[in-house]
């Protein structure tokens, strides 16, 4: 079907069932980022492909919200005659339900709106005169129209060893119920994938990219669990072994029997953010008395510990090796005359991280964006888009590596030859200047990530320019590559930043059609050695950036002490792992200002 059809038939449905619009989120009930193929509801109806959006569709129109890292891509994959495309905020869709022409009720799937976004939904459409109302199982219009969805994966569950974890299942569940009896609860109710991974020590391969499992878990205050998942993943060894842990493991299905017939009066921790507004209802239908707070495994999983941390640095060790690698095969073919295309770039990354011990996969799609590409800025590669690279051309490379010790994500611009076009220089020093300022800044315990975020973007609004996404978000071990609760944005997120965080470091600028620069580095929360209450970051990526387009006039005496202190870490730490003559491109790509 096309996405005109699509359209139809969904538009018939709801109004059978009296939907006069209908919502239709990027998720699925476990708040996925990357989705599992059978809940792409956005991409198959309208094209996009991004990793955030909403739509709205409407009687006659229909809407796809998205943020401003998909603004270019939305443009590209959608049929603008069906779809109008806004920035994803509630005002746009406050905007959009107010100015529709009639209105009634806006339906949504329960179980893929978090509990926080059904209040905020709920309150909006009451303020525009809509009712928000939920719909149910097989006869939602989504669920009819998409018939024929992909199969779900079936990769078997495997253990996270503990010399990788840092702590046991154990270890972990006490903390949980060390929480839970101070609250005087009775459960938590765990809905994340990354969650039950963190707790359990457990990863999968349910969802792309990211070893993550499809699952429900109620932890109980005396350290037991009930496990939800399909039971065909798991292995008769597997679920001994959860067995011996107080791990009962039940079918995915079985989860709201089982809240029907366990949870009747009891005290359960639910978080509002992340659990849907089915499992809310859900649990509230049997007389639990539902206290909602953060989901508890948040916290301490993004505090990462001493073996988590050296697994962190081990990890990228290994990718930087990977990516200079890459860049040594890059140069020569450069330097040889050869058609290297953008898809080439991305296949040699893998093929060199696939060199890598521990390596279990890419972390996501790689970025390799030449030129106009290069200012999309989550752009991907198609046989339709895919640009020979080309010297005077700006390449920004981002990607990263799933490794059973870390995982990476790291962003570097570059280009071939010199670069005389002074305006470029001067933005991509402007960036790794801010870059730097976040790098070397020293905070005071309390201190959240919205606070820090306008050092990366100083240099640039200096001069009148800024970049349309955040600034730094949080990374698993061998877990998502995007993960909270902490961030660095210009939202306001009440998170302090606290000991053991991995956060990124990523200020950018686009120039739309023409070229992107984004400066990306992984880095660590730690204590300061200077001052008693204050902490800094330690820098976890290990790859150099590309001096050829820098402005060095524009640079302070610190910064530039800064850059050829960590240039001289990279070499450091790479080069006894590189033959002889990647050892020179690494020596050159490391000179010293």
């Amino acid at each position: 079907m096309t996405s005109q059809e699509k359209l139809e038939k969904l538009r018939a449905l709801m109004g059978k069932q009296g939907i006069d619009a209908l919502l239709v989120p990027h998720t699925d009930a476990h708040r996925h980022e990357f989705l599992p193929p059978q809940s792409r509801d956005i991409a198959w109806l309208t094209g996009f492909e991004g990793s955030a959006g909403l739509v709205v569709v409407f009687e006659k129109t229909a809407v796809l919200f998205v943020d401003g890292r998909y603004t270019l891509q939305a443009k590209a994959q959608v049929d603008p005659h069906l779809f109008q495309i806004l920035p994803l905020t509630m005002a746009a869709l406050k905007e959009c339900l107010k100015s529709a022409p009639h209105k009634g009720v806006l339906g949504f799937d329960p179980w893929r709106v978090s509990v926080r976004e059904a209040q905020r939904y709920e309150a909006l459409c009451g303020q525009v005169g809509w009712l928000f109302k939920p719909h149910r199982g097989t006869k939602a219009p989504m669920a009819r129209v998409w018939q024929k969805r992909p199969h779900q994966p079936l990769a078997m569950l495997e253990t996270h060893d503990v010399r990788f974890a840092g702590l046991s299942v154990q270890e972990k569940l006490s903390k949980v119920a060390l929480n839970l009896m101070e609250e005087n609860l009775d459960a938590c109710l765990l809905t994340l994938g990354e969650s039950l991974c963190w707790c359990l020590n457990l990863r999968g391969q349910d969802v792309d990219f990211s070893p993550l499992i499809e699952g429900y878990a109620f932890v109980w205050r005396d350290g037991s669990v009930d496990l939800f998942v399909d039971l065909r993943k798991v292995s008769d060894a597997l679920q001994k072994n959860l067995h011996k842990q107080n791990v009962r493991v039940h079918p995915y299905g079985d989860f709201a029997d089982f809240a029907k017939s366990h949870m009747i009066h009891k005290k359960v921790l639910l978080d509002p953010a992340s659990a849907s507004a089915a499992c809310l209802t859900l649990l509230k239908r049997v007389g639990a008395q539902v206290k909602e707070g953060q989901d508890p495994c948040l916290l301490p999983k993004a505090c990462k510990n001493p073996q988590e941390i050296a697994g962190a640095k081990s990890a990228h060790v290994k990718d930087g090796v990977a990516i200079v690698r890459t860049l040594f095969w890059l140069d020569q073919a450069m330097g040889a005359g050869s058609q290297v295309h953008e898809s080439d770039v991305s296949k040699r990354l893998l093929m060199e991280r696939a060199r890598q011990s521990d390596f279990k996969g890419p972390s996501f799609e790689t970025i390799a964006g030449s030129g106009p590409n290069g200012a999309i800025v989550h752009y991907r590669v198609t046989p339709q888009t895919d640009r020979v690279l080309q010297k005077g051309d700006l390449l920004l490379i981002d990607s990263g590596g799933q490794y059973l010790d870390g995982t990476t994500d790291v962003t570097r611009t570059l280009t071939w030859g010199r670069c005389d076009d002074g305006h470029i220089k001067a933005n991509v020093t402007r960036v790794l200047k801010g870059h730097i300022a976040l790098a070397t800044v020293r905070f005071p315990k309390g201190t959240t990530g919205h606070q820090l975020d306008a050092l990366a973007r100083a240099p640039l609004w200096q001069v009148g320019l800024d970049y349309a996404h955040g600034t730094g978000h949080g990374v698993g071990s061998y877990l998502g590559v995007h993960e909270g609760p902490q961030s660095i944005s210009t939202a306001w997120k009440d998170v302090a930043l606290e000991e053991g965080m991995i956060v990124s470091n990523e200020p950018g600028y686009y120039k739309e059609g023409h070229y992107g620069v984004r400066l990306e580095g992984m880095q660590f929360v730690r204590a300061s050695t200077s001052y008693d209450g204050f902490f800094t970051f330690e820098m976890l990526t290990l790859v150099p950036f590309d001096t050829a387009l820098l402005d060095v006039s524009l640079l302070t005496f610190g910064e530039r002490e800064w850059l050829n202190a960590y240039h001289a870490l990279v070499f450091d730490q790479l080069a006894p792992h590189l033959d002889s003559q990647e050892k020179v491109l690494l020596e050159a790509k490391t000179r010293p200002l």
